[in-house]
């Protein structure tokens, strides 16, 4: 129906209908092909919080799924019950918690 209304607007020349007067209002929206795209231009800073953001995002699925697996899985009994595995357990989930809430406090900055 749109595009039936901007050739009849554009045949008439006139941006009011003719049976009830109504003033429409279209806004020309033009997009560009992907391949005409410009670069942006990054300082080292804002690359390397990149690259963190991308590897810190990586260790936390990571450091999640292994906490998951050597919750459930029944091959890693054994390292359920090793002190230091329980102690290395511990650490993970607290950074995995200090992640989330750095990726909370970042998304609501």
């Amino acid at each position: 129906m749109e595009p039936c209304l901007i050739k009849w607007i554009s045949e008439r020349g006139c941006w009011s209908c003719e049976l009830c007067y109504y003033k429409y209002h279209v806004i020309a929206i033009s997009t560009k092909n992907p391949l005409q795209w410009q670069a942006i231009s990054l300082t080292v800073i804002e690359k390397v919080q990149i690259a963190a953001a991308i590897l810190g995002s990586l260790f936390l699925i990571a450091s999640i799924s292994w906490l998951i697996w050597s919750t459930f899985s029944p091959s890693a009994k054994w390292q359920r019950q090793d002190l230091l595995f329980q102690i290395c357990y511990g650490m993970y989930g607290f950074m995995d918690v200090v992640c989330i809430d750095c990726e909370i406090l970042k998304g609501t900055s």
